[in-house]
């Protein structure tokens, strides 16, 4: 296996009430370097990343951490 770096899961609070906003998450969460997993918790509106991953200074426009 490879060596995998610093793993690390952020969980990002987002509202994500439409589609839209739902794909937009995606596509940006999805170019960042080093991650391995997106997942998405419609009910508790939550989106979780897990990898070698530092989405802080991407995501901070459009959703606060937990």
């Amino acid at each position: 296996m490879a060596d995998r770096g610093h793993v690390q899961k952020v969980i990002l609070k987002v509202a994500l009430h439409d589609d839209r906003i739902k794909k937009k998450a995606m596509k940006t969460t999805s170019g960042l370097p080093g991650l391995e997993s997106i997942s998405i918790d419609v009910n508790d509106m939550k989106l979780v990343l897990l990898g070698d991953i530092d989405p802080v200074s991407k995501l901070r426009k459009w959703c606060t951490l937990n």
